[in-house]
């Protein structure tokens, strides 16, 4: 079985959401026929009916509440992985972890960090406070 669509999933929850065909093809910017293709082809992929049509409402199945559950999840997923990536488009610099001996960490660290803080505020800091001797291994290790 082919993998599913993100377009064909959105266009399902759409129909559930407004209750018919002609709704979710006015809000997509789709044709009506585009829309119950689409469902269509969900539905012939996944093997269960996800629409009961009663009139022009249209109904999710006990199946497709449960894929809209799914549906819901892998949207919200979905936009995470866009944010991320907004991040990083727009200069997200990751995450840096520093290493310091307890004194380095007390006195010189604090308005250090301030500075990178304010130049650079998407930036995640983990500092690790060790002996020389524990954090020696870990920068080698990177």
């Amino acid at each position: 079985m082919r993998k599913l669509s993100l377009g064909q999933l959105r266009t399902f929850q759409t129909v559930v959401a407004l209750g018919g065909f002609t709704a979710a093809a006015r809000q997509l910017s789709y044709s009506q026929s585009a829309v119950s293709t689409q469902i269509r082809e969900l539905e012939r992929r996944l093997g269960v009916r996800l629409i009961e049509r009663v009139g022009k409402k249209a109904f999710a199945t006990a199946a497709g509440l449960e894929l809209l559950e799914h549906a819901q999840r892998i949207d919200r997923e979905a936009d995470d992985a866009i944010s991320a990536m907004k991040r990083h488009r727009e200069g997200w610099l990751g995450r840096v972890r520093i290493g310091a001996q307890p004194s380095v960490a007390a006195y010189v660290l604090p308005w250090l960090l301030k500075e990178v803080r304010q130049q650079h505020s998407n930036i995640e800091i983990i500092v690790r406070t060790d002996l020389t001797e524990e954090l020696a291994p870990l920068v080698a290790d990177n």
